[in-house]
């Protein structure tokens, strides 16, 4: 199993938040099963953020604080249950998330991934 996982956001035009989620193999995840969305033509770049471990805490967070357009709306039981353990409101915590700084997000065109996995593979013998 793959100790790392990515939590990934797909933006629109002007840096609308379109989706947010989360996977081990995000590449596989955003060309394979993404570009049957009807919305995937509307993605112009995406960011990936590296959790060690699950990201679904992560996920969950994301999808009730930042309101993408095109996620399933999550019940935010989870997510206030969690801020009230942290001893913080709801509100506080959405603020503190919308805030903070992601140092590990690469922000990468959609163009670029969808151009690389068109590309062919090469073999690596050699003739």
């Amino acid at each position: 199993m793959n100790s790392k996982d990515y939590l990934y956001r797909l933006y629109g035009k002007r840096r609308v938040l379109l989706y947010v989620g989360r996977s081990y193999r995000w590449d596989e995840r955003l060309i394979v099963d993404h570009a049957k969305k009807p919305w995937y033509g509307e993605v112009m770049h995406f960011t990936i953020e590296t959790f060690k471990g699950s990201a679904l805490e992560p996920e969950q967070d994301a999808i009730v604080f930042e309101n993408p357009r095109y996620n399933k709306k999550l019940p935010v039981g989870p997510v206030v249950e969690r801020c009230l353990m942290a001893g913080v409101s709801f509100e506080e915590a959405r603020a503190a998330h919308v805030s903070r700084p992601r140092p590990t997000e690469a922000r990468w065109p959609f163009a670029w991934l969808r151009e690389v996995t068109r590309a062919p593979r090469r073999s690596a013998r050699t003739t």
